[in-house]
């Protein structure tokens, strides 16, 4: 039986010469001849006799830009010789993963792809907030000269500690522009990290640890992946034990912290700020009063977007190939479930 990789037309056109590569090698390797499997451009479901030929799949960005998730993992749950599917994103909550997971199925991402737009984003809200620009979004929107009193000036974010849950390539990226204006950075981390991650971090907390820090944490900044461990992090405790005037930044995912709470917390100014680009529920409702909390920036899970992603991600994903077809381990298999 040939084996068959399933992949969209874009990725295969674009990668043909490497892909090919990678067949030719993967037959010398498994003794097994490959062969790749283009997904229908119109949703087609596949036969039955061919779902069983796949070994291995990508979810790339192309195909869920042109909406054919849905199609790509009807034919991947109902593959039952799969045994590895790339994703071209960071996220492996949904529970079709787990599914995967149960049965078996290695899957790798392409975490870090999306990294430096993320956290840019992330500090572009941090920069917002510490000016107090929501402020005069709105007094801008009413038409009204709003200028600072001396009781409003803000307070400089040299000197201040920002606190990064989820010490990863997000959280890298962050601490370099949190650094270049002279912040303090804690990183919470399960384990110490590697040498340039390291240099980084004015210090390592573990997450078990990570409360006893809250009180001097100016900023807590979430961006681990949601699981069991995490749901519900940023909790009314975890708010409570931070300073008045404290800020919440997530861009990890929505269940990670109580809504009620921050807007609670906002509202009565013990959290000075916060922002969201992830909501429990997406997209968020338009009755939601998240809308209108004071002093909370709101983006639409959009924190990720930047042209040059995809090829990042595609480059991962051709780097795994290369070790998949040698029965190597993957240097992005996500562990986390």
């Amino acid at each position: 039986m040939t084996e068959k990789f399933l992949i969209s037309e874009v990725i295969y056109s674009t990668y043909k010469d490497r892909l090919d590569q990678v067949a030719t090698e993967y037959q010398r390797v498994n003794s097994e001849p490959l062969e790749y499997l283009l997904l229908p451009a119109n949703g087609d479901r596949l036969p039955a006799d061919v779902l069983d030929t796949i070994v291995a799949a990508y979810f790339s960005s192309d195909i869920r830009e042109q909406e054919l998730a849905r199609p790509f993992f009807g034919s991947v749950r109902r593959a039952q010789n799969l045994r590895w599917l790339h994703v071209a994103h960071a996220g492996t909550d949904d529970a079709v993963f787990q599914e995967l997971f149960d049965r078996g199925v290695n899957i790798s991402n392409s975490s870090g792809s999306a990294a430096e737009p993320i956290a840019l984003t992330a500090f572009a809200a941090l920069l917002s907030l510490a000016r107090d620009l929501p402020r005069f979004a709105i007094a801008q929107k009413e038409h009204r000269w709003a200028p600072r009193s001396v009781a409003d000036m803000p307070t400089e974010l040299r000197g201040q500690t920002v606190m990064i849950y989820g010490f990863g390539a997000i959280a890298e990226q962050f601490a370099r522009l949190a650094i270049s204006v002279g912040m303090r950075v804690l990183g919470v981390r399960r384990s110490y990290p590697g040498a340039s991650s390291a240099g980084l971090l004015n210090q390592w907390i573990k997450p078990e640890k990570f409360k006893d820090f809250l009180p001097e944490v100016d900023c807590l900044v979430i961006t681990a992946p949601l699981t069991q461990e995490t749901a519900g992090l940023v909790s009314p405790e975890v708010m409570s034990m931070l300073p008045r005037g404290a800020r919440i930044i997530n861009v990890a995912r929505g269940l990670m912290l109580d809504e009620s709470a921050l807007i609670e917390n906002l509202e009565s100014g013990h959290i000075g700020g916060a922002y969201l680009d992830v909501t429990e529920e997406e997209p968020l409702p338009s009755e939601s009063p998240l809308w209108d909390a004071p002093n909370l920036i709101l983006t639409p899970h959009d924190s990720s977007q930047s042209f040059g992603n995809a090829t990042r991600a595609d480059e991962y994903f051709l780097q795994e190939c290369d070790r998949w077809l040698r029965n190597w381990p993957l240097l992005k298999a996500v562990t986390d479930r």
